[in-house]
This record gives C-alpha cells, structure tokens and sequence, in this order.
C-alpha cells in the first residue's frame, strides 16, 4: 500500500503539471515539435502548479481535500479537450546507433535512479530542511514563520511540488517528484540540440548530464539542484522558440520559466541576466528589444513576486537569509551569513587550481562530475559554431554565482550547457566523430554505474550508495532501513516520544526535520542559535565564561545621551557587552523605563545589556568596525563621571571609548579604564541554564563527543537537567524549571 501511495503521489504531480502545462500552451497557440513537448508541458505546468500550492500555503488552506479535487478537475479537463496520446513514442527520428546511445543507458540507469529514489529519504539536505520544511507545511495547513532556521527563508518553489506529492506518498513521493525532472533532463537537452542542427551531440550532452554520477545522486534525492538545471534548460529552450518568432506569446513561456528557476533557487538569478542579454541582442529595432525586455523582466517576476513578499512579511528581508546587510532583521546575524559564504565559497580548503580535478573526479567537493568532464576545454574548439557559443554563453552567465558556492552538486544547473558545447567538438571531429562520442559515453556510463564508484574513485564520494530493491518496494520495513543506513531517525523519534510540540531542542549536532515535529535549535542556523550556542558555552570555556570588566573614569559631563564607542577592531569578531551600568561619584544610577537603548548593529537585542543579568549580553551580531556602538538615551540630562562595563574575555583586544552627543555630530570622550578580569562564577552553569530558559530551550539533544557534553552529564545538577533518553549515542536532556 505503501508504495502504491509514493507512485500515485508523483504520478498526480506529473500528470497535474503536464495537463496546466499544456493548457497555457494552447492558451499561447503555441505549437512545439514531439521532441520536446512532454518536457516543455511539465517544467512550464510546473510553474504553475507550484505557484497554486502557494497561494494554499499562504492562505492556511493546503490540504489533500483541496490539491487533490483540483488536480483531478485539471487532469480531467486536459484529457477531454487536448486528448493526449499515452502511447510511448521510442522514435527519436535518428539513426539506429544514435537511438541506442540514448535509450539504453536512459533505460538502464533510469531503473536504476527508481530504486535509489523509492528508498526512504535519507539526504542531508532532503531530511534537514528540503522535507523537513514541507512536513511542516503539511502538519500546519500552510506557512507558518520559523525564525530559527534560515532555510525557511529560501525560496522553495520546487518544494512546492514535493508538498502536493507529499500530501498522497510522504517522503519518497517526494524525492520522486524531482527523479521526474532528471528523466526528463535528456529530452530537454536533445530538444534543444535538434533546434540548434546538433542531433547527435544532443544524445551525447543528454547522457553525459543524465550519468553524471553528483547529477544521479542530487536528482535522485529530495535536492533541487537538477530540477533547477531542468527549469533552466526549459527556459533556454522557450528563448530559442522566441529568437524564431519574438512575439509576447513566445517570450511568456521563457519569462515565466526563468523567474521560476529563481524561486527554485536564488542562485539562479543569474539567468535573467542572460535572457537579458539573449532578448538585446536579437535582431530587432532597439524599441522592440526595450519593450520585449520590459516584458521579460515583468513575466519572469510572476512566479518569484511571492515568495519575495512571504520572507518580506515573515523576516522582514525579500532575500532572506542572504542580503541581510541591506535588510536588517533580528533572525540572522550578518556575521552568521558572512560565516555562512565563506564556509560555501571555500569547500574543504580546496584552491582554485584543484576545482577541475576534484569537482570531476577527486570528490572533495562533495561529489563527482566524472573523468569525462576534464575534457570540457574541447569545447573551445567548436566555437565557431554558434550552437556553441550559446551554450557557452548560457553557462557562463549562470556560474556567475559558483563562486559563491564552490561545491559540485552547484555546477549542475550548468552542466547541461557545458556537456553539449563539449558534445558538439566531439561529434564535430571528421570522421571520427561519432566513434570518439560512443567511446566517451561508453566509458562515462561504466565509470558512473553506482556500484562501481567506490572501486576506482580514491575515497567517499557524495553518490548513490545504495540500490535495495527490497527496501523500495517496502519489503525491508522502512524503520530497519533507517536503523541501518540513518542513526537520526532514532533521534527524532526520541524526541516526538518526550518533546512536547511547539518547545525548543537545542541540537548542535542534528539538523534531522522530516521524521519529526519538533523546533530543533542549531548552532549557526539563527540569530538564536548563534546565542545560544555561545551561551551553552560559558561555563567551559573561559574566553566566554571569564568577565572583562571595564571601569571608565572621567570628567563629570551632563548628557541626555552616551555611546560606547568600538575605536579599534583587532579582532575577527563580534562586538559583544553583557552588563553597562552608569555612577555619579560613587552613586548608580537607577535604570528607568523611559531609557531609550539601541544600537548602530542588531538594536533588538540591545536591552541585555541593561538587565542585571551577567549572563545575558548584546551582540553587534557582525564583525566589529571602528565606530560601532551601544547607546542609551536617558530622555533626560544626566550627570556622569564613571561608566562600568562587563564584558566576555575574548572582547578584550579591543577598544572602547564613550562619546557624547556634540551638536549633530558625536565626540569621543577622553577617559581611562581599569581592566580587570574575572573568573568565571561558581553558580555559572545554573546561570546558563537560567539564560537558556529565557531564551525559550527546554531541551538539550548532544552526543558525548560534542564539545562540553561531558561537563553537562558529570554535572547535570548544576546545569539543572536531567536525562530522560538516549537513542544510539545521542542524550536528550530536560531543562528543569528554575526554581
């Protein structure tokens, strides 16, 4: 029964967009060759059907009630008026050969991609957030804002599509969704080459995408990486049909695919600058290409306008979690999001000079290409073809973003457009062409055949491991699947037996969502959980738990006004202050409602800095510049002569400075401090605890082996926790209320 739910769901999925796909395409009177029909009515029915789940989603109304009476009414539709054929057409209007390069391996690995994709979702990334998200969706009707977890802020228009199959097969149903997309990746690409008069380095560029062993295992899980590859292929593909008739009708299609590719991933943005300049430079009257580029760029908004507006509404930032700089908000720290690019643009160290080699075949980028791939150079030797320039130009404007993130499976919505401009030297080469193409795809195929990766790749690769028919059909039940292959099911289970819905895990160690309900707190996927992380800390580490006070003396000055001035920033940090408390001689001055407290950087968190709590403190929440600062606003004038700081140890390298307000300017007031540090409290870990408390954690999911766990168990009374379970090394820790 299982596996019949996981067929129906992505059955319906693809059957829903094929059908809206079509319509709109009639609607056009647009008229496409056999080739690429079915490809170009999925990924065009796709936008459309992805934008409807989120009109459900954003109006609390998604339910299986609703997507599915509405997909069965399209469906129905489509089948009366379009009257589709379901008969398999296996004639690719090529030689024997040629359709035999194609079809077999397609077949063969395609069997092969059904069995991975049917097994229960084990990916990373598909389990963290990808799934982890539309679960969520699913359990709540709709969105639902999640500030600690910046990937709610990505644009998930391909999730979209994950939801309305999760909603009938669950997970794999899913995952399966986005197998369709790599399916139909070589009909796509052999489309495009027919438009081009490149047929057989069609075939070549098809199988060289589909085999790719990053591109099987990405589009075999519940990623978005090839499915976004296939909407900008489909993209590519509508603005060649417009280059042959530039109408409104022909550019609609191009238009609405390249904002979707956007609202699939942001990375992708980079294609509009490409359908950009592919609409400019046509040969048109310049008013003519102004206007149709006015209309490119207002089509293509249409599938990304909601979500810009959902993650304005729900993070205060379109572009969430990245521009935060320019969109200040109390969720993400910029100094999380610099961390964030410089740990993707630098993967595992690996220089520039080694991406080649390790993207296509060393595998430290997480992923392998394949050998073949090292040849993409060849492709310089068919620039004289304009079918390569194209293809060229087009992968160039999209690796306009690669550096950002360096990883391989990232190469993927390009490699279609670089596999073909290689394909087209190859099978270009007089008279040998074709057998130096069946060779390369010979040898691309044995190299790439899953179970034969690890015997002559160097190490782990990020690929297809596993290929149980038994556990795709369900006859290995899926909770002993998961206790082979994923030790975090365990974990989420134990946390749905304990946790009771809506209380907050703080886990630095577990991004695990789609097999449970409950908010877990990471160490970097938030402004609140870089606090807490930094928090959970203190008692162990002294650079955090250690205090530096600063105890400024000077000239007595009456203010309404004071900032605590950073004048150096030696550090590689954050400018952080737990305590600030102001004296007049040798009285303090009381703290009054009315004080006005801010901050140059995150002024939201401003106020834990005036609460009496040592163990609280505000953080600039990015690298600490020359004239950042913490101020208050007293409303009133007040006399001063001492200002006393408390602050973490590791802030000690740099310097601060009061300044008072000047006419409209700001002076730095001359004063002198004595430093002094203190050790960190006895009554520290219950202090963090207090402040975990505040935070809103009630729950602590760790190994032994994460940094601090032993202190947590050996003294798990001073924390105030106690043990309530453990799943396979994992202890789930109680904070008990404070007394």
């Amino acid at each position: 029964m299982t596996v019949l739910r996981i067929l129906l769901g992505v059955s319906f999925v693809t059957i829903f967009c094929t059908a809206a796909g079509e319509f709109l395409l009639r609607a056009l009177q647009l008229q496409l060759e056999p080739t690429g029909r079915r490809f170009a009515h999925f990924t065009l029915g796709a936008v459309l059907v992805s934008t409807f789940v989120f009109l459900l989603c954003a109006t609390h109304q998604f339910r299986a009630a609703l997507i599915l009476p509405a997909g069965a009414l399209t469906i129905a539709a489509w089948v009366r008026t379009c009257k589709p054929t379901f008969r398999p057409n296996f004639n690719l209007h090529l030689p024997p050969l040629w359709q035999a390069l194609f079809w077999l391996p397609w077949t063969i690995f395609g069997l092969a991609y059904l069995i991975a994709a049917m097994a229960p979702e084990t990916s990373p990334d598909g389990t963290g957030y990808h799934l982890g998200l539309v679960y969520r969706y699913y359990e709540h009707h709709g969105f639902y804002t999640l500030t600690t977890n910046m990937f709610a802020g990505l644009y998930q228009g391909l999730e979209m599509l994950f939801l309305a199959a999760f909603a009938i097969g669950k997970h794999s149903a899913a995952a399966l969704v986005h197998l369709v997309f790599l399916l139909l990746a070589p009909f796509g690409i052999l489309a495009i080459a027919k438009r081009m008069d490149e047929p057989k380095a069609g075939v070549l560029a098809a199988m060289l995408f589909y085999l790719s062993p990053v591109v099987a295992k990405d589009g075999t899980s519940a990623y978005i990486d090839t499915g976004t590859a296939v909407i900008l292929l489909a993209a590519f593909f509508f603005l060649q049909t417009w280059a042959t008739n530039p109408s409104l009708k022909t550019l609609i299609p191009a238009a609405l695919l390249t904002g979707f590719a956007v609202a699939c991933k942001l990375t992708a943005a980079s294609f509009v600058l490409y359908a950009v300049f592919a609409v400019l430079t046509a040969t048109l009257p310049w008013r003519a290409r102004l206007r149709q580029t006015l209309q490119l760029l207002a089509f293509s908004s249409l599938p990304l306008l909601p979500w810009l507006v959902k993650d304005y509404l729900q993070f205060q930032n379109p572009f969430f979690p990245v521009l935060n700089r320019f969109f200040p908000n109390p969720f993400m720290y910029q100094l999380v999001e610099d961390e964030m690019r410089r740990i993707m643009a630098h993967v595992s160290d690996v220089p520039w000079s080694r991406l080649p080699w390790e993207a296509t075949t060393g595998g430290q980028l997480a992923g392998i290409l394949g050998p073949i791939f090292l040849a993409l150079p060849l492709g310089l030797l068919a620039l004289h073809r304009r079918s390569t320039r194209q293809a060229l130009c087009a992968s160039a404007f999209i690796l306009l973003t690669y550096p950002s993130s360096i990883g391989t499976r990232f190469l993927i919505p390009a490699l279609p457009f670089l596999a073909l401009a290689l394909s087209i030297a190859i099978t270009r080469i007089p008279a040998i062409g074709t057998t130096l193409a069946t060779l390369a795809l010979t040898a691309h195929a044995l190299l790439s055949w899953p179970p034969w990766l690890e015997k002559w790749s160097g190490h782990y690769q990020w690929r297809i491991d596993t290929l149980e028919w038994r556990s795709a059909l369900r006859l290995t039940p899926e909770t002993e699947f998961m206790r082979i292959h994923w030790p975090d099911y365990q974990r989420g289970l134990l946390l749905d037996q304990f946790v009771a819905p809506g209380e907050r895990v703080f886990s630095p160690n577990m991004g695990q969502m789609a097999y449970q309900r409950r908010e877990l707190i990471g160490t970097s996927d938030s402004a609140l959980g870089r606090h807490v992380f930094l928090t959970y800390l203190m008692p162990f580490s002294p650079q955090l738990g250690n205090t530096w006070t600063r105890d400024f003396h000077f000239s007595a000055t009456t203010t309404r006004a004071v900032r605590l001035t950073a004048t150096t920033a030696p550090l590689d940090s954050d400018m952080r202050i737990s305590e600030v408390r102001f004296y007049d001689g040798d009285h303090e001055i009381p703290r009054q409602p009315g004080w006005r407290l801010t901050a140059s950087a995150n002024p939201w968190d401003a106020p834990l800095a005036f609460d009496n709590l040592a163990s609280s403190w505000w953080t600039s929440g990015d690298h600490t510049k020359p004239g950042m600062w913490l101020g208050v606003d007293f409303g009133e004038p007040t006399r001063l002569d001492r200002i006393v700081l408390h602050q973490q140890t590791d802030q000690r390298w740099m310097s601060i400075q009061p300044a008072f307000p000047s006419g409209d300017q700001w002076k730095l007031h001359p004063a002198r401090y004595t430093p002094l540090e203190t050790p960190r409290r006895a009554s520290l870990r219950m202090e963090t605890h207090h402040e975990l408390w505040r935070l809103g954690i009630r729950w602590i999911l760790m190994p032994d082996s994460q940094y601090g766990a032993p202190d947590v168990r050996d003294h798990a009374a001073e924390w105030g926790v106690a043990q309530v379970g453990m799943a396979n090394d994992f202890r789930l820790w109680k904070l008990l209320p404070p007394e």
